[in-house]
């Protein structure tokens, strides 16, 4: 019987991969947190124009500490709201046309920094950060880079879990004129 060649690059890999997950370990250690979100989405400038809060935007993170009041977070999200593509130039009018869908979908994925404030109820924080943004029509959907900022509150119930709440901006690169969103939400923060 011969030996599969596969397997010898596999065996390096694998000693590297073990090697490297040992090394993070220390980031182990660390304060670390997983939180999700539920709230509203509000198209801001946009060419489905500015709208009212819509109910369907969630949210799920994962974060880490770095320094004492600094954490870095991996965050996915999915907002339901108005969007709008642009389907090409019209002729007459020489202006931007839009294929618009009021029941669209906005995901996201984005790493951010925040620095929290201590305060006698529990933490302020500001954000910002940068990310992927995948807007969907009816039909047809576009990707492109996009950064959001905005403010955060917990209130403890106990160490490990604690209410969160947020109000983010987001701004997303996917045509001109690029479009801008507010989100509103509320959820629970478990850290370990």
């Amino acid at each position: 019987m011969t030996q599969m060649r596969i397997v010898a690059a596999m065996k390096k890999t694998s000693i590297l991969l073990a090697f490297s997950a040992f090394l993070a370990l220390p980031a182990a250690a660390q304060h670390n947190e997983f939180g999700f979100l539920f709230g509203s989405t509000k198209p801001m400038k946009s060419p489905t124009g500015k709208g009212s809060f819509d109910s369907g935007m969630r949210e799920m993170y994962y974060g880490i500490q770095l320094e004492p009041s600094t954490m870095f977070r991996i965050e996915i999200g999915r907002m339901s709201t108005a969007t709008s593509l642009p389907t090409g130039f019209d002729a007459v009018t020489k202006k931007q046309t839009f294929e618009s869908d009021p029941s669209g979908k906005i995901e996201h994925a984005d790493g951010i920094i925040e620095y929290r404030f201590s305060e006698a109820y529990g933490y302020t924080g500001l954000f910002a950060g940068a990310g992927m943004y995948r807007q969907k029509t009816n039909a047809r959907e576009e990707t492109d880079y996009g950064f959001q900022g905005g403010i955060s509150a917990l209130f403890p119930l106990n160490r490990t879990y604690a209410i969160a709440v947020e109000g983010a901006y987001h701004w997303i690169n996917v045509y001109s004129p690029r479009p801008r969103y507010v989100t509103l939400g509320g959820g629970l923060r478990i850290s370990f």
